[in-house]
């Protein structure tokens, strides 16, 4: 059975209507389907009448109040002379509660004592009163539905820490179960739906929405579908469930631990705070996970993912991503695509993956794997451990004391301030050392390697390798050709040794030397 709910507005009777309403003859066209724990729904027989709905106090009537509805024909209605359904509600139990629930009729409404509550003057509306027996205390609630409708001003019903969960059937007609200190479940459509916190919409997409003052965000664990079509879904504060279902969702976590599944379509989904658990699913995803500890799966599609502050770990999928995981020491894969990934402030631990992709460590000793394909990866600032992999790598140390290799391919490897060391491996690679004294290996290949300033180690490897030295620099390099016919070149103070090969050495003067 579909399930539906129209706009919606509610007043406690305190804030609310204070004066009478007409009555009005009840029809109950279809049964409903449970889904809420431990909740009574009472619907009045057929042609029975409710007054006084506005009337009376903040406590509810007991069983044997039953001058407070009467039928047409002014008689008592009892509780055993109503239709009654038992259905399932999470969290809290009620000692008691009861829905009672009425038709649209053509009747005008008028709202009188609400302050700032707008005059209810159009026809279609359908009554609801609801109430419930709680340990300790009782308390009402009356509200007025209507499908399509605009309230505006209206005191929001839920005061404090409540939440509701809707509870609709096909047609049109809407039974709605508030608690109190508990946690919900809610259940979307499969088309547009928002819901906000324990809310549900309706096929047209409307906003189950009591007025235009926001709702409470109450500490509470709630549990939320949003299935098929547009949702936007408010999770609040609590350990939250969500699942957006099918469609392009916008879903909020709010505050605390939150488990949150986008599911197909291009979903926006922001965790807030807390350690949230986010899986955008198929789509192209906007995640922003907040602050906290958070796990991100950006799935299959090309996502933007956002870690925010603390340890992430932000898996993107496949897609060709871009990825920041923010400040902390993150965990970030970015597997299948041609990634964009910057590591933020932290000591993070970067797995680009396949395809081309840049990678950029930021502040912080970072352990970045470009992995296959051809990669372009700086480290930052820190004390960098950067592999390339495979394919033909551009690898830039920056500031610190870094350690950088670069695998399978025809890489290109600048060591940059500080002493580092740098591995060209398999390959025809060109190294550059730069400031601080470094050691360079080239392995394999043919070689072009710049020492740079400093007193430098190299090594060349196999391969005719092509070695410099800066002559202009006061430092003592020391330089070994290795096998292969090798150039190599250095300056006064520095060691040049060909080893096995026909080798070419030269030894530059400056004037002033």
């Amino acid at each position: 059975m579909p399930y539906s709910l129209s706009l919606t507005s509610f007043w406690n009777l305190a804030q609310g209507p204070t004066t009478d309403q007409p009555g009005s003859d009840f029809t109950l066209a279809t049964s409903y389907d449970p889904r809420l724990n431990d909740t009574r729904i009472i619907f009045p027989t057929p042609d029975q009448t409710l007054d006084d709905i506005a009337g009376g106090s903040d406590t509810p009537p007991g069983p044997t109040s039953d001058h407070q509805y009467e039928n047409s024909a002014g008689q008592p209605i009892s509780l055993d002379e109503v239709q009654t359904a038992t259905v399932i509600q999470a969290g809290i139990t009620y000692e008691n509660v009861r829905i009672l629930i009425g038709p649209k009729t053509d009747a005008d409404w008028s709202v009188t004592g609400g302050g700032d509550v707008s005059a209810l003057n159009a026809a279609g509306f359908q009554i609801l009163a609801v109430w419930a027996e709680l340990t300790p205390g009782n308390w009402q609630i009356i509200g007025y539905t209507s499908r399509g409708m605009s309230i505006e001003d209206a005191t929001r019903l839920v005061p404090g820490a409540d939440a509701s969960s809707s509870l609709d059937a096909d047609d049109g007609l809407a039974a709605t179960a508030f608690q109190q200190a508990s946690n919900g479940i809610v259940e979307g459509t499969d088309d547009d739906d928002s819901i906000d916190e324990n809310y549900t919409g309706d096929p047209e997409g409307d906003m189950v929405d009591g007025g235009n003052t926001p709702p409470p965000h109450g500490p509470y664990d709630d549990v939320i579908y949003g299935f098929g079509g547009n949702d936007t879904i408010h999770g609040g504060d609590g350990n939250d469930t969500i699942d957006g279902g099918d469609g392009n969702d916008i879903i909020f976590g709010g505050r605390d631990d939150d488990s949150i599944l986008g599911g197909m379509g291009d979903d926006s989904i922001y965790g807030n705070e807390g350690n949230d658990y986010i899986d955008g699913g198929l789509g192209s995803d906007t995640i922003d996970g907040g602050d906290g500890n958070d796990i991100i799966l950006g799935g299959d599609g090309p996502d933007s993912l956002i870690g925010g502050l603390g340890n992430d770990v932000i898996i993107a999928g496949s897609g060709n991503d871009t990825i920041d995981g923010g400040d902390g020491n993150d965990t970030i894969y970015g597997e299948e695509g041609d990634d964009t990934i910057y590591g933020g402030d932290g000591n993070d631990f970067i797995n680009a993956g396949k395809g081309n992709d840049f990678v950029e460590g930021g502040a912080g000793d970072d352990f970045i794997l470009g992995g296959e394909d051809n990669d372009t990866i700086d480290g930052g600032d820190g004390e960098d451990l950067i592999f390339g992999d495979e394919g033909d790598d551009s690898i830039f140390g920056g500031a610190g004391n870094d350690i950088l290799q670069g695998g399978l391919g025809n890489d290109t490897i600048y060591g940059g301030e500080d002493d580092d060391y740098l591995f060209g491996e398999d390959g025809d690679d060109s190294l550059i050392g730069g400031a601080g004294n470094d050691t360079i290996y080239g392995g394999d290949g043919n070689d072009f390697i710049d020492a740079g300033k400093g007193n430098d180690f190299v090594e060349g490897g196999s391969g005719n390798d092509s070695i410099y030295a800066d002559y202009n620099d006061a430092g003592n390099a020391t330089l070994y050709g290795g096998e292969g016919d090798d150039f190599l070149q250095g300056g006064d103070g520095d060691h040049l040794y060909g080893e096995a090969g026909n080798d070419t050495l030269i030894r530059v003067r400056t004037h002033n030397q």
